[in-house]
């Protein structure tokens, strides 16, 4: 009588083959499934409310990159995880090899386009899972990716650490190379660092932060917040559409078609208008005394503490609102310029810019040249 095979699913010591040429092979043992599992499809980032009932959970799904697959078992909260165990297995032929257990997260390497399995062991009711595979890594440099959804990307220079959709990383202090990329949907970016002497540069579609031995960049992100030490120079540059830029003393918002960005701390800014569009400026005073100049180039107002400049822009106003004994002197072109205001201030139109001083105490309009015409009530 001939032997049953044995089952496919049959877990315990591997058996034993022997090949045409007398080789002993060893057979993978098999993976035998307490349920049946759930397909995830193609992995990029998931996160799933556990069944209720007792028992272990199972998952399976592709990787969507070459990279770090991330699972944790929570409360809802990927900042605290569970001690229950997590195991991931790659599947291969009608086997599975496990890849990685440990209690509460795993962290470990996939490759894009593989098969897996994910298991929860002794699942209890409310636990979330959290699965990603947004990471990958080389020896200097890692790089983050978005979803088609909205994403969420965080980096905290003091604590060493980047979060992306809630689930934390600890950077090691040799990677000098950190960088995301928000993809589809309406990404959201916080960077933030108080090393001192920084370089921030925010543009449309996202920003560069350079803190000496590393640098952080983000792409593809349509919301970006940066908060930097007072020693820090940001600049804000514009997009081919109609934007808009706010300087106030430390902080500056620039807003244009599709994205949203501001930066706070740096003691100098620097706005540019350099790619097209009716782009405006707005630069605001602090409760102290100020001195603003405006020419048909750039405009700057400077105080206790900051430096405001915006270069380049169509149309630029100056505001004295919170204070102080402000002053401004506003310096016309060569051509023919126009001036017209009160005493609550003034407008010059100069070729290509309208300059305007609205609620300083002192303003001094000084022609540069041209047939120049001045109205003032």
């Amino acid at each position: 009588m001939k032997r049953s095979s044995p089952s496919p699913f049959r877990r315990g010591k591997p058996t034993f083959r022997r090949s045409r040429k007398l080789r002993l092979e060893a057979l993978e043992p098999k993976l035998m499934l307490s349920a049946a599992p759930v397909d995830l499809g193609t992995l990029d980032f998931a996160r799933i409310v556990l069944p209720t009932g007792a028992g272990d959970a199972w998952f399976q799904f592709t990787a969507a990159r070459t990279g770090v697959l991330s699972a944790l078992r929570t409360n809802g909260d990927p900042a605290a995880w569970n001690a229950g165990t997590v195991r991931l297995y790659q599947a291969s032929g009608g086997s599975a090899v496990r890849v990685a257990e440990a209690a509460g997260r795993i962290d470990a390497a996939v490759t894009a386009g593989q098969a897996y399995y994910l298991q929860v062991v002794a699942s209890a009711p409310g636990e979330v899972l959290y699965a990603a595979d947004l990471l990958t890594t080389t020896a200097g440099g890692w790089s983050f990716f978005g979803t088609a959804g909205e994403d969420a990307f965080e980096y905290q220079d003091a604590a060493g650490q980047v979060t992306i959709n809630g689930i934390p990383y600890s950077l090691p202090a040799a990677v000098g190379e950190v960088s995301f990329a928000g993809g589809e949907g309406r990404d959201q970016a916080v960077l933030q660092s108080s090393r001192g002497n920084e370089l921030i540069s925010i543009s449309p579609g996202g920003a560069t932060l350079s803190l000496g031995g590393r640098t952080v960049t983000v792409n593809q992100t349509e919301s970006v917040s940066a908060r930097v030490s007072a020693s820090a120079v940001g600049e804000l540059i514009d997009s081919p559409g109609d934007d808009r830029v706010e300087l106030r003393p430390n902080e500056g918002r620039i807003q244009g078609p599709g994205f949203d960005h501001e930066l706070i701390g740096p003691g100098i800014i620097h706005a540019y208008s350099r790619n097209g569009g009716r782009d405006s400026a707005t630069l605001y005073d602090s409760p102290g005394d100020e001195q603003a100049t405006l020419q048909p180039v750039q405009s700057v107002v400077r105080g206790e503490g900051f430096y405001n400049r915006a270069k380049l822009f169509p149309d630029v106003t100056v505001v004295s609102s919170s204070g102080g004994f402000d002053s401004a002197l506003v310096l016309g072109s060569a051509e023919n310029d126009y001036l017209s205001g009160d005493l609550s201030g003034i407008r010059m139109s100069v070729p290509g810019a309208e300059l305007s001083v609205s609620g300083y105490d002192l303003t001094l309009a000084k022609s540069g040249g041209g047939a120049d015409v001045a109205e003032i009530e």
